[in-house]
């Protein structure tokens, strides 16, 4: 069954990342101290083989906010980037800049 339209977050925080477990607790750092609780990271790693996907995991089993993570063969950071309507369950900004 379906999940419900009501049940989705608010919105979707999306991050492709590749090879970044070191630079990645600074993020979930600023992402934990949010004071609006109704979203959802997802992370999109595109072929990470630095241990980032072990170091997700840990981190899921103790946070308080919905933590996705999707691995993929590398491919680019437009893969990454592309996968992010496809998989986030929130609304996501179109307008979106990555530097």
């Amino acid at each position: 069954m379906g999940e419900s339209q009501d049940k989705r977050p608010k919105f979707s925080i999306c991050v492709p990342t590749y090879n970044r477990k070191l630079t990645l607790p600074r993020l979930l750092d600023s992402v934990s101290r949010q004071t609006f609780r109704d979203f959802e990271l997802v992370i999109i790693d595109d072929g990470s083989n630095d241990g980032t996907e072990e170091y997700i995991r840990e981190v899921e089993k103790k946070s308080d906010f919905p933590i996705r993570y999707f691995w993929q063969p590398n491919g680019g950071r437009h893969r990454a980037i592309n996968r992010m309507p496809e998989l986030a369950r929130g609304g996501i900004a179109d307008n979106i800049r990555f530097g």
